[in-house]
């Protein structure tokens, strides 16, 4: 029986594999609003022992069946059928003095549903393999949805060292989710992003040394003809992260500090009926800091980030035209933000949260000509407020989130800042109800 239906689970993947190939350029389309996270409970279900090949690789499968009900009291920045809710749309007030995007809706899905296998064993260059494959349903075709990649990536452990190549979590949010039940799993003030990476880590006595080099996929940066990996392709260096975990023996407190750094080519050739060839770039560099604290069922995480053209996080940014040369080629500056969250739960079969988010637009150094952003241009400041319940069993999720996000709109400054503004709120409520397999 086990046989059986590991061949049917690998038969549906190939299957949707293929036909994932022709919503390419929908999912495209998709990715320039936002993509799906993944939320807590629970991001890996228990995972369950499938089949031996010639007794050296174990396959185990995993999943979940989830459902997603929400409200939201006006329009919002969003994708996946609305569930991956970011912020609120600013006021469009219309002739007779109403708001046109203050607008109620409602709506049930089920399409982060989700697959998975994981592979363990056997050796290879003296390293102990391991390999997971993990898809969901989130893979836009028209009104339809297909499978779609989350994690595809395969490993190698010799003990103190370790090194990943495939795509999973990118580093600037792996090991720090805070834990609301949102699927958004508190974007835009905490990166998220899946993507393409080579990653080495050095593992020593309580603290681990961690280095990646990465590459877009459906998570990219804004830039003149929308979202697209291609800036990032064309500037051909990979996105660099390094950083330092640090942590006591039973790891109630961890700390991370770490550095993203980012090269992008906007354009290879000018407009126009006579494009000329030109070579411009953008660089951006993006600090971190994360610590947690765990004692017993309590525990805290704090995060702060200051940002450069973090556009490809689903992060409120970009960057901007400063000069015209003589040749055509554009000068560039970042633009800049500082964001910072808090999270705060307690339980586990009755599990309370609460979680904050703050984040400011610094604008850039210098004026700007025109930029290119994620989100909207006249954005100054926002902040969440995300309190939660959920009641967890090993295989079943219950849970209710009431989430208010405000965001200050206003007039763009040449800097890219913004002043004379008015604040817009959307309040949510999200019930989710899960089973776990």
């Amino acid at each position: 029986m086990k046989k059986v239906l590991f061949t049917a689970v690998s038969a549906f993947i190939m299957l949707n594999a293929a036909a994932q190939t022709d919503t390419t350029s929908a999912n495209a389309q998709e990715s320039q609003k936002l993509t799906l996270a993944s939320s807590n409970p629970s991001e890996y279900a228990p995972e369950h022992k499938l089949a031996n090949i010639q007794d050296k690789v174990q396959v185990k499968y995993y999943g979940f069946v989830r459902n997603y009900l929400y409200f939201d009291t006006r329009k919002t920045l969003s994708s996946s059928g609305g569930q991956f809710c970011q912020i609120p749309m600013d006021e469009n007030i219309d002739i007779n003095g109403e708001d046109v995007n203050e607008v109620a809706s409602s709506r049930l899905l089920a399409i982060t549903t989700r697959l998975g296998l994981s592979m363990t064993g056997p050796e290879a260059l003296g390293a102990a393999t391991s390999a997971k494959i993990e898809a969901d349903f989130n893979g836009y075709s028209g009104s339809t949805t297909m499978l779609r990649i989350r994690h595809a990536f395969l490993k190698l452990d010799w003990g103190k060292h370790e090194v990943l190549c495939g795509q999973t979590w990118h580093p600037m949010c792996s090991a720090n989710l805070p834990d609301v039940l949102g699927l958004a799993t508190g974007s835009p003030f905490q990166p998220f992003s899946r993507t393409p990476q080579i990653s080495y880590k050095l593992k020593a006595k309580g603290f681990d040394f961690n280095l990646a080099a990465l590459y877009q996929l459906q998570y990219t940066s804004a830039g003149p003809d929308g979202t697209s990996a291609n800036y990032q392709t064309n500037a051909v260096l990979p996105e660099i992260f390094a950083g330092i975990d640090w942590y006591n023996k039973d790891r109630s407190w961890f700390f991370e500090v770490g550095a993203d750094i980012q090269r992008l080519r906007p354009r290879t050739s000018t407009g126009g009926d006579t494009p000329m060839k030109v070579e411009e770039y953008v660089t951006g560099v993006s600090p971190m800091f994360y610590m947690q604290y765990k004692k017993d069922l309590f525990a805290l995480k704090l995060k702060a980030l200051y940002g450069q053209n973090t556009s490809h996080l689903h992060m409120m940014s970009g960057y901007g035209v400063t000069e015209v040369n003589p040749d055509g080629s554009n000068e560039y500056e970042t633009l800049n933000n500082m964001t910072s969250w808090l999270n705060l739960s307690y339980g586990k079969k009755h599990k309370v949260n609460v979680f904050f988010g703050y984040s400011k637009n610094l604008g850039a150094t210098e004026d700007l000509l025109t930029s290119y952003v994620r989100g909207y241009k006249n954005i100054d400041q926002m902040f969440r407020i995300a309190p939660s319940y959920c009641y967890n069993l090993k295989h079943f999720n219950l849970g209710l989130e009431y989430e208010m996000t405000s965001v200050a709109y206003g007039e763009t400054m040449s800097d890219g800042t913004v002043e004379n503004t008015h604040n817009v709120a959307n309040h949510r409520l999200c019930a989710l109800i899960k089973y776990n397999f």
